[in-house]
């Protein structure tokens, strides 16, 4: 086993990750099914190509997500630091629960991004690369030489705490890290739990059986309902409406709005839950199911998802299959082209468009449409117009101007 050679390639609209490994590098295949699965919403989908005699592992990492941007605000603000310290624990544990190492895991600053959780859009959550091959990388030396240092001169950790979470990390792994970020959390929050300064007027009104706790929520909304139809029998009572059916509308109109103001100015009595909270999708337990006799057995994932698309240079189930260019299409949108920055497959050859064409992946099938090149894209010899998607078999030639590559579905494992 051997380090990696990894670099990240920024470009306008997305920066990508690129680690270049040896030939002989063993890819783990159920490991990377795993990732571009989606069953781990916390790691990147990864691309995996086969160029001369390397392998290259790609991902898209996107713009603008970096704990540099995302928390801007928060800069200079250790508690921050530290609540990513403990995300980032969490996370190692489920990969772990995935049967993935440590020295697989690239926890490098400039690899870990950031996206909105899928369980709640009010907060983000951290994406990683995580590598499914026999090739390691420092993870020690990435937390303690890149990862801590690099997030206390942001963050703003002083150097007893710095020094802290290094001596927790070597001892104890991220458990270990992730007790002292806790540990130091909750000595904070008993350090700032003063009671705060408050008027004398508010200290009257908070007392037992005064204002704020005699008219609040419910009481709110009658007392406001009762003013409101005391104004309306006032009104009715002397007369001077030269439009009745004028003023019922207008009435009725006042209520309502009234109505909608208080309920929603009242506090906890008509709270409602987040929407996200409602529809909170399982975890790993969430994937076992129970026996006649009670014991927990793992239930076998659904094979739909371990089908695999190629493109090669040689011609599949010969000898030179193998030779050239080989990628395997994991993202559910491939694009070819000539641009290596727009590019999940760069084909060298000036008559391919910088996008020339992009192949789509829709729940099991793939579709391929030409993205307005100058010389055309063809399928079995057939050109296709530009911007239609068309279906793609299990196996067939396609043609990208001059670059002719071989397309294979891969049955279901």
């Amino acid at each position: 086993m051997e380090n990696i050679d990894w670099e990240i390639r920024s470009g306008r609209s997305s920066s990508q990750f690129i680690a270049t490994l040896e030939q002989d590098t063993k890819i783990i295949d159920y490991q990377l099914q795993l990732i571009n699965s989606r069953d781990m919403e916390s790691v990147i989908p990864l691309a995996v190509i086969k160029r001369n005699d390397h392998l290259i592992i790609s991902a898209e990492l996107g713009m603008n997500n970096t704990y540099e941007t995302v928390d801007a605000e928060h800069k200079g603000k250790p508690k921050t630091g530290l609540e990513r310290l403990i995300q980032l624990s969490e996370i190692i544990g489920v990969a772990e629960e995935y049967l993935f190492l440590p020295q697989q895991i690239l926890i490098h600053p400039d690899t870990i991004r950031y996206q909105n959780s899928i369980y709640d859009d009010t907060e983000i959550q951290p994406m990683l690369v995580i590598l499914p091959s026999n090739s390691i990388v420092d993870h020690d030396n990435l937390v303690e030489e890149s990862l801590i240092p690099d997030w206390a001169r942001f963050y703003g950790f002083s150097d007893d705490l710095q020094l802290e979470l290094l001596e927790s990390y070597q001892s104890g792994q991220w458990s270990g890290l992730t007790t002292a970020a806790k540990s130091v959390i909750e000595n904070e929050m008993m350090i700032n739990k003063t009671p705060k300064k408050k008027s004398r007027f508010m200290a009257v009104m908070k007392q037992p059986g005064n204002f704020e706790n005699r008219y609040n929520g419910r009481s709110r909304l009658l007392i406001g309902w009762l003013m409101a139809a005391a104004v309306y029998l006032l009104l009715l009572r002397i007369q001077i409406i030269p439009n009745w059916r004028l003023f019922k509308i207008i009435m009725s109109t006042i209520l309502v709005l009234f109505g909608i103001i208080f309920i929603i100015r009242t506090d906890k009595p008509f709270s409602l839950p987040k929407i996200s909270k409602l529809f909170k999708l399982p975890d790993i337990e969430m994937f076992r199911g129970k026996s006649a006799n009670n014991c927990t057995e793992l239930i076998s994932r659904n094979a739909d998802s371990y089908g695999m698309a190629i493109l090669s240079e040689g011609l599949p189930g010969t000898p030179q299959e193998n030779e050239g260019k080989r990628a395997f299409i994991l993202l559910d949108e491939f694009i070819i082209g000539r641009d290596e920055a727009l590019s999940d497959l760069c084909l060298e050859s000036k008559t391919v468009g910088r996008k020339h064409a992009r192949i789509c992946r829709h729940e099991g099938s793939y579709f391929i449409a030409d993205l307005g090149s100058k010389n055309g894209t063809r399928l079995d010899g057939r050109r296709l117009n530009r911007n239609e998607e068309y279906l793609l078999p299990d196996r067939c030639r396609l043609q990208f101007a001059d670059y002719v590559l071989f397309f294979q579905n891969e049955e279901p494992l």
